[in-house]
């Protein structure tokens, strides 16, 4: 089974988000809505692109990829976050270092290496991002040589801790740390 119908069983295993995108295809379809619709795939991934759920489902990598702070925040009219319905599904990060470490990163995985961070952070722990990872590449290349180099990882977000440095920064919860991430959840590397 994909994530994409992961998604739609969860969503219609609870009321409100049932409600949500029932409300969404009424509005988008009018008259037109049909029983099948409720099970079609390909309108549950439109609602998804167009809602703000605050995350989408990206088809090659068959994986939820954060695209705004909603996801982690309550919904409005009720007092539950989006992410813990769905934080057993494969979600995307990324990690942003430098090619020297290429080779060991894909055997080995990422593992904290405080005496080859690029940042002042002395944490044992590897920093993920559901954002855009080539700033921290860009200076983890400038700081340690090779070049800037983003890690595609999809695991997931159970089992992650959100940064707790990053209280202040404006990306929110986008930031996570976690003590390993194994080389199977690599699925792309791209030099920047």
């Amino acid at each position: 089974m994909n994530t994409l119908q992961n998604i739609h069983d969860i969503i219609f295993a609870n009321a409100t988000l049932r409600q949500w995108f029932e409300e969404w295809l009424i509005e988008t379809y009018e008259e037109d809505v049909e029983p099948y619709m409720y099970t079609d795939l390909d309108y549950l991934d439109q609602f998804l692109d167009e809602e703000e759920m605050g995350f989408i489902y990206v088809d090659n990598l068959d994986a939820i990829e954060v695209v705004d702070e909603n996801y982690y925040a309550p919904l409005d009219d009720t007092n539950f976050v989006v992410s813990t319905f769905f934080d057993h599904l494969p979600h995307v990060f990324y990690h942003g270092t430098s090619d020297i470490f290429k080779d060991k990163i894909l055997k080995d995985g990422l593992f904290p290496a405080p005496e080859k961070k690029a940042w002042r952070d002395s944490s044992p722990y590897v920093f993920l991002t559901t954002g855009d990872a080539t700033l921290y590449a860009k200076r983890a290349a400038r700081t340690l040589g090779g070049n800037a180099m983003v890690l595609t990882i999809v695991r997931p977000l159970g089992g992650l801790v959100p940064d707790p440095d990053d209280a202040d920064l404006s990306v929110g919860w986008q930031q996570w740390i976690t003590a390993h991430v194994s080389p199977q959840f690599i699925v792309e590397v791209d030099l920047v």
